[in-house]
């Protein structure tokens, strides 16, 4: 034995699991290589090495679960979880053509599967739309992908409920997908964010009056492309501190007047705030307007609901944000950027890790949700 190996031996296994602790944030792949290492290794990390799980495709998510399932979930908790509907991207194969896709498993494979030029996506998606058989293939195809991932959430939701802390999910757009979230209860749930057009599995769930909140921990809520749920969300989330609304296009009057209410303390909104309340502790709301909106009229300003919210933000608790200035829009023109898949698991990593996320912006700092 050597005398690395003996220093090793005498550094206690607590000691290692620390350490392991802020290694195994990168979505999976620190804990598995330390399995690897040693015996002694496996067994240190054992209680960490699982904390964080990044999770693409079905596929994945199904094999990590069947994984899961042999593992005891107070041994290997999952606190961090990312998961999205699509699989880990590779380049396309040499010989592929967007023209020469002519079934809907050869146009599912290259939109969920292969690194796309923004031409080659709209050609794809102008062949579902111009070619009736191909179309009506691809919403019956649409609805068997829909039920694998509402199943498979629920699966994942079911195994780690008790341990998570942070929860991202890029759900796809446009697709309405039923979400397990309103039945299962996720008590220690401190950071939640959604990206998607996400739709509960009942258009509006009607909660027992005196039932526990399913997130009573949750302090920082994330919402992409469906923030027409966002009041299910805040009368299940009493402890709600952070709210940021990304892509946001215009809020329902049943959002915007207790929204109204709560950043103004106006008595007009009274009765508003009584029927839908936001949580007292929020104090912070982010809204990062959808490219389109933050365009109108040709210019770059904000359309009349949003300027209307800043004028009766009398709390100072409201923040506008721009798109992220970038080269060009996919139709040539100068334009900001709106938040997208890929910021979704940066953030995820970056909260991880003990920094903002999607939480910082320019002239107003806030505590971010360090989960660390």
């Amino acid at each position: 034995m050597t005398h690395e190996e003996r220093a090793i031996d005498r550094c206690p296994a607590e000691i290692w699991a620390r350490i392991f602790s802020f290694a195994c944030t990168d979505g999976g792949y620190t804990g598995r290589s330390l399995s690897l290492v040693s015996r002694y290794f496996r067994d240190a990390s054992l209680r960490v090495k699982l904390q964080s799980i990044s999770l693409h495709g079905i596929d994945n998510a199904s094999g990590f679960i069947e994984m899961y399932q042999r593992t005891s979930p107070h041994e290997s908790p999952v606190q961090y979880l990312y998961f999205t509907y699509k699989p880990a991207r590779r380049s396309r194969p040499s010989t592929f053509s967007a023209h020469d896709c002519s079934s809907v498993e050869e146009i599912l494979r290259a939109l969920l599967s292969y690194d796309l030029t923004p031409q080659e996506e709209d050609i794809l998606r102008g062949r579902i739309v111009s070619h009736p058989v191909i179309g009506s293939q691809y919403v019956s195809t649409q609805a068997t992908f829909k039920h694998q991932v509402c199943s498979v959430l629920g699966r994942l939701l079911s195994l780690t409920a008790t341990s998570l802390r942070s929860l991202s999910l890029v759900l796809p757009q446009g697709m309405n997908i039923p979400t397990p979230l309103w039945k299962t209860s996720l008590p220690h749930l401190e950071q939640l964010s959604i990206y998607g057009c996400m739709m509960p599995s009942f258009s509006k769930p009607e909660l027992p009056q005196n039932a526990e909140p399913l997130f009573p921990s949750l302090r920082f809520l994330h919402l992409t492309y469906c923030e027409h749920h966002l009041l299910l969300f805040t009368s299940s989330s009493p402890s709600l501190t952070h709210l940021r609304l990304s892509a946001v296009s215009k809020l329902a009057d049943e959002i915007i007047n207790p929204l109204m209410a709560h950043v103004s303390g106006d008595s007009d909104y009274q009765a508003a705030e009584r029927e839908a309340p936001f949580p007292p502790s929020l104090r912070r709301i982010i809204l990062q307007p959808n490219t389109a909106v933050q365009m109108f009229s040709g210019l770059r300003t904000f359309p009349p609901w949003i300027q209307q919210l800043r004028k009766a933000d009398k709390r100072d608790i409201v923040h506008i944000i721009p798109g992220r200035p970038r080269g060009t829009s996919r139709s040539g023109a100068l334009g900001p950027s709106i938040y997208d898949e890929q910021d979704v698991e940066r953030d995820w990593i970056e909260c991880m890790e003990g920094g903002l996320g999607c939480w910082k912006y320019d002239d107003v700092r806030i505590a971010g949700p360090s989960m660390v």
